[in-house]
Formats: C-alpha cells, sequence, structure tokens
C-alpha cells in the first residue's frame, strides 16, 4: 500500500488533484488527493514510480511521507 501527500514548491497541498501509482512486479492505480494532499493507494509492491498528472515525480520506495510536485 503507497500512502503519502502531495505538495507543491511552495508548501501547499496539491487538493483533488489526479496520482498514480505503477507498481514493480505489474499493474497501475490511480487515485486522487483529498483536500489535504494525502492519497492512499493500495497494491501489490511497495516500490514504484509515482506520476501526478502523467508526469513522473517520484521513482523507488514507495514507503515516504511527501512528494514534492
Amino acid at each position: 500500500m503507497a500512502q503519502f501527500r502531495i505538495v507543491y514548491q511552495d508548501g501547499s497541498v496539491a487538493k483533488n488533484t489526479k496520482v498514480q501509482v505503477s507498481f514493480n512486479g505489474g499493474g497501475m492505480k490511480t487515485g486522487f488527493t483529498d483536500s489535504r494532499g494525502d492519497v492512499t493507494i493500495s497494491g501489490s509492491s511497495t516500490y514504484g514510480k509515482i506520476f501526478v498528472r502523467g508526469r513522473e515525480v517520484h521513482s523507488g520506495s514507495l514507503n515516504i511521507g511527501e512528494v514534492k510536485i
């Protein structure tokens, strides 16, 4: 399971933003951030890539607290 917060470079949270996670071992899941910028996506691995609005913003461990875009 991947759980993290999406924030802009200025520190403000990204609300209602489309987030996709490509898990190592296969599978792509989609979710949307809530009003606090948090998103939780269940999957089969703790490693993969995070895409925000179609752009890759993180690759590696999904056990992270925050992703800056």
